[in-house]
């Protein structure tokens, strides 16, 4: 498969540091992977390198008033714009705050 085509996040899960691996089963996106050799150190590093450049630029903005996330994804075919976006979307989730249940009673503290 070529990892450049489609919507590569559905097949492969990208690192902040730039490592890439393949989802969970997906044996095809494992060989591409290996075969292509998408983890070598300074492909790694270059990819870690963009990805921490532009989550430096939005972090600040995630849960802003006026930045809604899809803002702040890249569109387009950009480099790494698949892991970037994966990366600004796992931010998203990290910062927004936890729900909390009605169910869960808060335990006694004595």
């Amino acid at each position: 498969m070529a990892p450049d085509e489609g919507e590569p996040s559905s097949r492969f899960v990208f690192a902040r540091n730039g490592a890439i691996r393949s989802r969970k089963g997906d044996e095809q996106a494992q060989r591409t992977v290996e075969d292509l050799d998408l983890n070598r150190h300074w492909l790694a590093r270059h990819r870690g390198m963009v990805i921490e450049r532009h989550l430096k630029l939005v972090v600040n903005l995630i849960g802003r008033p006026g930045f809604p996330l899809d803002d702040l994804l890249l569109d387009g075919p950009d480099e790494f714009s698949a892991a970037i976006n994966q990366n600004v979307r796992r931010a998203w989730a990290k910062a927004r705050p936890k729900k909390t249940s009605s169910r869960v009673r808060p335990r006694n503290v004595k």
